[in-house]
């Protein structure tokens, strides 16, 4: 049995498409976890509308606590051999499951990893990424997936014994995949991967990787810089590649918070640039263009830098 867990919070607009798709499922064996995370919407009336149409479906209501609390209590109820996440704005195709299992199967692996395509909300495909079929273990899954962040949690299906005590970073909504996966790939963990295009994430204008600064933002630099000890400290071999994630992090933080004028957090400004200058020399050589182009107005041109960014507001 596969456990699919499903976070719900705010999306009656969505839900019943993303259940549906599920349900669909060609690979019948499933046992579907909706996770009401405290929605003030009718999207807890929507899941025991479908609990009663489906006994595959459970339903847990809890308080807000946010998306790694909704995921963590599935994996708390799940009984299937493996678990599946998927997001629930997000859907996926009829054979999704069925040809991810039979990849973990006839390779005894742990995980499985599949293609998806972004879509925006009007189903237009905004970009699509497709693997091979290949089985991966120790170090090729860190260069192959960990350091390049296809991290994500809504293409994978992982048997559960594998996951042990690995659980998603309480309170955190952006880099919690991360955070789960730098821990769970140690060097036991076999990998596959199907050329099969089985998920569809729909990308909202306000996403939390989009819209503008908020205290949540902050999440970013806590997952990567814990993700990039996780990493270093298995792999020390990946270790300037990894703190690039948090020097790329402060940098998107840093840039949110010059382009909103918020003088909040100067203090955290300051720091996050001393942390960028002592950490430049190390990685220099491993950091792409862009970002050291950025790097280096942000440090040596401030004014300018600011000054440019305001009028891209304007």
């Amino acid at each position: 049995m596969i456990s699919v867990i499903v976070p719900v919070y705010n999306v009656e607009k969505y839900l019943e498409k993303c259940v549906q798709s599920v349900q669909k499922q060609t690979y019948r064996a499933l046992e579907i976890i909706l996770v009401d995370d405290g929605s003030t919407d009718e999207s807890g009336k929507i899941c025991d509308e479908l609990k009663k149409k489906d006994d595959r479906i459970k339903v847990i209501h809890q308080k807000n606590q946010g998306l790694s609390a909704a995921r963590n209590a599935g994996l708390e109820q799940a009984k299937g051999e493996y678990v599946a996440f998927i997001d629930s704005d997000d859907y996926i195709e009829k054979e999704m499951y069925e040809r991810m299992l039979f990849a973990l199967e006839n390779n005894s692996a742990d995980i499985c990893m599949c293609g998806y395509k972004m879509v925006n909300e009007q189903g237009n495909i905004l970009m699509k990424e497709i693997f091979e079929n290949k089985v991966y273990r120790g170090a090729e899954i860190i260069e192959k997936f960990v350091l390049p962040l296809k991290t994500a949690a809504w293409n994978k299906l992982i048997r559960r014994e594998s996951i042990m005590d690995n659980r998603f970073p309480h309170g955190k909504i952006h880099g919690e995949d991360l955070v789960f996966f730098s821990s769970y790939f140690t060097e036991k963990i076999k990998l596959v991967t199907v050329d099969y295009l089985g998920y569809s994430y729909v990308k909202h204008s306000n996403s939390i990787t989009t819209r503008k600064f908020s205290k949540r933002s902050f999440d970013e630099v806590y997952c990567k810089d814990i993700s990039s000890l996780e990493i270093s400290h298995r792999y020390p071999q990946y270790e300037r590649k990894t703190i690039c994630w948090g020097f790329r992090a402060r940098i998107n933080l840093i840039r949110k918070l010059i382009v909103q004028d918020n003088n909040l957090y100067n203090e955290v400004i300051e720091e996050y640039l001393k942390w960028l200058r002592e950490k430049y020399g190390f990685i220099k050589n491993v950091l792409d263009k862009k970002t050291k182009i950025e790097y280096m107005l942000l440090i040596h041109f401030k004014i300018l830098y600011k000054y440019v960014l305001r009028r891209r507001r304007g």
